[in-house]
């Protein structure tokens, strides 16, 4: 996220078996952005999936928080 809004990153990543990782720099991501944006679709489907998973919580939430219709008519 941090190559995308160029805030520092979000949370710390540790892996619990072996992986192999690539570092994607901010010139590497706009290089892609500019002459194959269509390599980002992956990304942005993981953003997306991500920030529809994030609404869903929320909504929760809200639902949890929200008063009862009877609490509402008799607060006593």
């Amino acid at each position: 996220m941090g190559v995308i809004d160029g805030l520092p990153r979000s949370c710390t990543v540790i892996a619990h078996e072996d992986c192999e990782i690539t570092e994607l720099s901010r010139e590497s991501f706009e290089s892609l952005a500019d002459n194959k944006p269509q390599a980002l679709m992956p990304i942005l489907r993981v953003l997306t999936n991500r920030l529809h998973t994030t609404f869903k919580i929320v909504e929760e939430l809200e639902k949890d928080r929200a008063p009862t219709t009877s609490a509402v008519l008799n607060p006593n």
